[in-house]
């Protein structure tokens, strides 16, 4: 009996997301592959940190991290202390508190916009706490990210940030900016706008710091 051909669209990816796990264990982050995002979810509680593990836990606003599950997870281990900056029924002085303790976390949960295929990450942000988080300060990153933010290139990546994810997330979380007209970036001049911070980073620092789990999923924006 002949072995199960691999789809086409499977083998696309596979290819891709290997190749981009490639690049970025080359620029020392840590990588691991999933088929799914509950699957990265499982391996990053159960397997990178394990029953054992004590730590304090934060995450930036990530439709990629809510989606895999993760948070869920956590608030079940037994020594994991998750500081929720995303309740709004807290006070916003109190949110805005917590979001600067991501700076003295032991693990801090996000995604990143783009991962591009030579291993770079390209980030956007509003207030600059996520993009500041990844750069230094927690003790372990970790970064959910869907097969659907691979780029080839810097530019498709920035051209990603600009025109896909910041509109999509203007739409999510309900401000007028003008994108959310055009589905492109204005550059608008907004009192709401949430494309102010940006960040390239090339290589983790120290090695490892950073794990990038992909995900063989579309996955956030």
């Amino acid at each position: 009996m002949s072995e199960k051909a691999i789809a086409p669209e499977e083998q696309y990816w596979t290819l891709r997301l290997e190749g981009a796990a490639r690049a970025l264990a080359a620029n020392n982050f840590g990588v691991s592959v999933h088929a799914t995002a509950g699957e990265a979810a499982g391996h990053l509680v159960n397997g990178m940190l394990g029953d054992s593990w004590r730590g304090t836990v934060n995450f930036g606003g990530s439709v990629s991290v809510l989606q895999s599950g993760v948070v869920d997870l956590l608030l079940n281990h037994p020594g994991a202390d998750v500081i929720d900056t995303y309740d709004f029924n807290k006070d916003p002085a109190i949110r805005a508190k917590l979001r600067r303790e991501h700076y003295i976390c032991d693990l801090y949960l996000c995604s990143s916009n783009a991962v591009t295929m030579a291993g770079q990450l390209m980030n956007v942000d509003g207030l600059g706490n996520r993009v500041a988080s990844m750069a230094y300060g927690p003790a372990k990153v970790a970064l959910f990210v869907g097969r659907n933010k691979l780029c080839a290139t810097l530019e498709e990546a920035r051209d990603r940030c600009s025109n896909m994810a910041s509109p999509m997330n203007n739409i999510r979380i309900g401000y007028p900016n003008p994108c959310t007209k055009t589905a492109r970036c204005m550059d608008c001049n907004s009192p709401k706008r949430i494309c102010n911070y940006w960040s390239i980073i090339e290589k983790s620092s120290p090695p490892e710091r950073i794990h990038v789990l992909l995900i063989n999923q579309d996955l956030g924006f």
